[in-house]
């Protein structure tokens, strides 16, 4: 992987209005994930993965996974985003390019509920984590594919 090369990543589309602490306007959009192969075996032909964005792609990306699952957006609330991603901050928007996904099972990621009820693979952290790392390392949006 190139590492000087910074992310080539188009925002595109706004879904809403940032919180007054963070300068850029977040987006949402998926990628899937084709033929994911979970720990149990199982296979999915397509796994969605839902992520939020903050910040400018031809800045240093940064990758921040939900501690206890859930979705990425709700890492933007004032309390958490607004003291991270704002104006001078640790991880200042304006610096950096936020990458928040939804963990599988959440938000707007595959779920059950999307269908398969009972017959969704089973999935763990190890899955979550292999899933994210692939949509870092595959997604062609964050031009850092290896």
């Amino acid at each position: 992987m190139d590492t000087d090369a910074g992310p080539r990543f188009s925002v595109l589309k706004t879904v809403f209005v940032a919180p007054d602490r963070i300068r850029h306007t977040p987006a949402e959009m998926s990628w899937v994930a084709r033929d994911f192969r979970f720990h149990t075996g199982e296979v999915l032909p397509e796994l969605r993965l839902h992520y939020t964005t903050v910040g400018d792609a031809s800045r240093p990306s940064v990758l921040i996974l939900h501690g206890i699952t859930g979705s990425g957006s709700g890492l933007l609330s004032p309390s958490f985003g607004g003291e991270l991603f704002g104006p001078g901050q640790a991880l200042d928007a304006t610096k950096y390019f936020i990458i928040l996904p939804d963990a599988i099972g959440h938000g707007k990621s595959s779920k059950p509920s999307d269908g398969m009820r009972a017959q969704f693979p089973r999935y763990n952290y190890d899955d979550m984590v292999a899933a994210q790392y692939r949509l870092i390392t595959e997604a062609s949006a964050f031009g850092i594919c290896t």
